[in-house]
């Protein structure tokens, strides 16, 4: 699945790459407070069979615009369109609206893996194990068009999760 990975790391063009080749945790995990580690292990213990773990993957987005609205300044980021063995995309915006509401972990959990509710985001993130770096991209001068879009889009999935957790009889607050 073609897709577009942002990463401080220097990846060869043609080259693919495994996670199992990694030692120790990426640097999103490695920043992650133990609030938002318990909301990774609470979507891993939902995982299907067939679909790797949030704690050792690879991530990406299905389009660029979402790579660069993701970062505040785009200084020692690349920007890659990869090749990724992801199964299917995930609803990014659900971790945020997790770490704003923790106690709708247990809730709403296995909604990252349905597939059914993950059609109607805006954001989704493919998360796999393997990526071939099809090509090395230039990032551009200015990145604010890029964080407007995804802050729309944003929004867009915030809607999406009240709405989710009205039908389902949730309450939540937003932060």
């Amino acid at each position: 699945m073609k897709v577009f990975h942002i990463t401080q790391k220097d990846y060869e063009e043609g080259k693919t790459y495994s996670i199992d080749n990694y030692d120790g945790l990426s640097y999103y995990h490695s920043s992650l407070n133990i609030e938002q580690k318990s909301i990774n292990e609470a979507i891993d213990n939902c995982r299907p069979d067939n679909e790797p773990s949030r704690k050792k993957c690879f991530y990406a987005f299905e389009n660029f615009e979402n790579c660069l609205g993701f970062v505040k300044s785009l200084d020692g980021y690349k920007l890659y369109q990869v090749d990724i063995n992801a199964k299917s995309p995930h609803p990014m915006y659900l971790i945020d609206f997790l770490n704003n509401n923790l106690n709708l972990i247990s809730s709403l959990a296995h909604v990252y893996w349905d597939q059914s509710i993950s059609k109607d985001f805006q954001i989704k993130e493919f998360i796999g194990t393997e990526i071939r770096i099809i090509s090395k991209l230039e990032l551009p001068q200015n990145i604010n068009i890029y964080k407007s879009m995804m802050i729309s889009r944003y929004h867009h999935d915030k809607d999406i999760c009240k709405s989710l957790c009205r039908k389902m009889g949730i309450n939540f607050q937003l932060k």
